[in-house]
């Protein structure tokens, strides 16, 4: 990795649907090069995926709450919390 795959991850960071015509004028390289930059950092596993942030309070979730959960059975309570739309983050502490 070097500076210009550095800028690429921190345009894609903050607007990941940022058109590739913006950000080759932003970094001033061509189209075809930012595109092959991209696709080699999605092949070393660098970019993972691309996502939407979503804002629970317009999907009327309001409430925001830390619980301390003990579990003797860490892996089982991680694989419920996963498959709960309802739980966004889970931290663990030990």
């Amino acid at each position: 990795m070097d500076q210009i795959d550095t800028k690429i991850l921190s345009s894609l960071h903050n607007n990941a649907r940022i058109p590739i015509s913006e950000l080759s004028r932003n970094i001033a390289m061509s189209q075809p090069a930012v595109t092959e930059r991209i696709r080699k950092l999605e092949e070393q596993g660098v970019i993972m995926g691309y996502r939407a942030e979503l804002s629970p309070s317009k999907l009327g979730k309001y409430t925001t709450a830390f619980i301390l959960f003990k579990s003797n059975k860490c892996t089982d309570f991680e694989a419920f919390s996963e498959s709960a739309p309802e739980i966004i983050d889970l931290y663990r502490t030990s």
